[in-house]
């Protein structure tokens, strides 16, 4: 989700058809700690959005951090995805 659109779009994409709150604790015990807290900061952002621009520039930072960290997201994909 987060490749399609940014944090920002993962927030919308999820509020509308599933349960953040049942991603997040899903989320929470398999991210590694610098991610955990780069989706908790993406979140603090999204709820803040305004016209200021501010959670725009917090949230694209964000963002930068997933990208930065894909090799380490795909790791823990493919991970899970063995155990099936």
């Amino acid at each position: 989700e987060v490749n399609n659109g940014g944090h920002f779009q993962y927030f919308i994409n999820t509020e509308n058809t599933g349960d953040l709150e049942k991603e997040f604790s899903a989320l929470e015990t398999v991210l590694p700690k610098i991610l955990w807290d780069n989706l908790q900061n993406a979140y603090k952002a999204y709820q803040k959005t305004d016209e200021s621009g501010e959670s725009d520039e917090i949230l694209d930072q964000c963002d930068d951090i997933f990208y930065e960290n894909e090799d380490e997201i795909d790791r823990i994909i493919d991970e899970y995805t063995d155990k099936l």
